[in-house]
């Protein structure tokens, strides 16, 4: 394992593993995303106490979010909260949706409220990441969730991805048999907030 000392060849040798990363990534979502679509998914459905897999989560975003300098906050409205759900595939969506709250703010913050929602006296697990980047059009809204679109002003190279993690996300979500919300500013911010039934 030899270090490469010419600080171009250096920068060319990120630069093909930065692309490589890229590239599973994206191998893996369409993976993923066929998998969902031709059924062919488990789902291991269990109780889980969902606080430590947040407070994880914030934990492994930290570094991403202070290297942006922005502020990462969590706000959680009690120690447990227990309900059935897969684990495995509740930590992919936070990932993506905290992912994306970070990639798409330039300044100021990102937060992860969790806490519970009674709607029509049912109680339900309530998961919000909000932030204040970039926001999205009202007329964008629409095809947020659709397969490889990304509305961020055309510009892709200032946000490279696939278009495929919030399709995804919608899909594992509908699989737990939730639903997810967005509120969006344009040029202000956006909320997306995941609905699952305790």
């Amino acid at each position: 394992n030899s270090e490469i000392e010419d600080p171009l060849h250096k920068e060319m040798a990120q630069g093909i593993q930065r692309t490589g990363k890229r590239l599973l990534n994206t191998l893996s979502l369409i993976l993923d995303l066929s998998r969902i679509e031709s059924n062919r998914f488990e789902i291991n459905i269990q109780s889980t106490d969902i606080i430590p897999l947040i407070k994880e989560l914030y934990l492994n975003f930290e570094g991403a979010a202070v290297v942006k300098n922005i502020k990462l906050i969590l706000n959680i409205s009690q120690e447990t909260l227990i309900f059935n759900t897969d684990e495995a595939m509740l930590k992919v969506i936070l990932e993506n949706l905290i992912g994306n709250a970070i990639k798409f703010t330039k300044t100021g913050s990102v937060k992860i409220s969790v806490g519970v929602e009674t709607r029509k006296k049912e109680n339900f697990c309530a998961i919000s990441v909000t932030d204040t980047g970039i926001g999205i059009k009202e007329e964008d809204l629409k095809y947020i969730f659709e397969e490889f679109r990304q509305v961020s002003e055309g510009t892709t190279r200032e946000f490279p991805g696939t278009g495929l993690g919030l399709t995804i996300t919608k899909k594992y979500i509908e699989l737990l048999n939730g639903k997810i919300e967005v509120k969006s500013k344009y040029g202000k911010g956006s909320e997306f907030k995941i609905i699952l039934k305790i």
